[in-house]
C-alpha cells in the first residue's frame, strides 16, 4: 500500500492493501524476494495499455511490504516476443550468478509459427532490472503453448522446473487439455525431462 503518486492507493478505485502500478494492466505475480535491504516484487505488466497488449515484467520494491515504490519495467523479452510469467530464484540458492537473483520466464513469440520457450535472465544487484541471458532457450520443445516455468531447488541437490504443457484431448488438437511437466537440472542451463502429471479435467484450457 502506498499513498504516493507512484502507487496511488488513495484512489477509491484502487485496492488499499495490495500493490498496483500507477497505470495500465498488471497480472500474475512472478516472485517476491528480499534483495539487499528491500523486498522486491516482480509481476506481469503491460507498459502502455490498460488491457492485455505487449507483456513485460514490471517490478516494485518495499521496505515493509506495505508501502511500495513502482520501479518500472524489469524485463523485456527478445524482439518479437512477450515476456510471459515465470519465477525467480533467490541468489542464495544459485551458485552460478555471483550473488545475483536468477529469473526464468516464457518467451512468447506471437507471430507465425507461434512458439513458447523457457528462458533465463540475471538480475542487477538490486533486482530492478533483469537482463536476458545470451544463447539458446534453456528449454524448447517446439510448442505453441508451453509456459510459466516455476524453478526451485530440489531435495538432495540440483533444481526442478515445472511447466504447463498441452496434451491432446479426446482426439482434439494439442492445447485442448494441460498437464504439468517436471524437468531436472544440475546447472540451471541443461534440463532433462523427469516426469509429468495430469491432465487437468477442464478441457480446452492450458494452465
Amino acid at each position: 500500500m502506498s499513498r504516493s503518486p507512484a502507487s496511488p492507493a488513495a484512489s477509491s478505485n484502487r485496492p488499499s492493501l495490495r500493490f498496483t502500478p500507477p497505470a495500465h494492466w498488471c497480472n500474475d505475480p512472478n516472485g517476491l524476494l528480499r534483495v539487499g535491504e528491500r523486498w522486491r516484487l516482480w509481476f506481469q505488466y503491460a507498459e502502455d495499455a490498460p488491457e492485455y497488449r505487449r507483456v513485460y515484467w514490471g517490478t516494485a520494491s518495499s521496505g515493509d511490504l506495505l508501502r511500495w515504490r513502482f520501479d518500472g519495467v524489469a524485463l523485456t523479452a527478445d524482439a518479437g516476443c512477450d515476456a510471459y510469467s515465470g519465477s525467480v530464484l533467490d541468489a542464495a540458492d544459485v551458485t552460478t550468478t555471483n550473488g545475483r537473483t536468477l529469473a526464468f520466464y516464457t518467451a512468447n513469440r506471437s507471430g507465425e509459427p507461434r512458439r513458447q520457450t523457457q528462458r533465463s535472465a540475471t538480475a542487477a544487484l538490486d533486482g530492478a532490472r533483469l537482463v536476458p541471458d545470451a544463447g539458446a532457450p534453456v528449454l524448447d520443445e517446439g510448442l505453441a503453448d508451453f509456459r510459466d516455468p516455476f524453478v526451485c531447488p530440489a531435495p538432495g541437490g540440483g533444481y526442478t522446473m515445472l511447466v504447463a504443457k498441452p496434451v491432446p484431448w479426446n482426439g482434439g488438437p494439442e492445447g485442448a487439455r494441460s498437464r504439468i511437466a517436471l524437468y531436472r537440472s544440475d546447472d540451471l542451463r541443461d534440463w532433462r525431462a523427469a516426469s509429468e502429471f495430469g491432465p487437468a479435467e477442464e478441457p480446452r484450457v492450458l494452465w
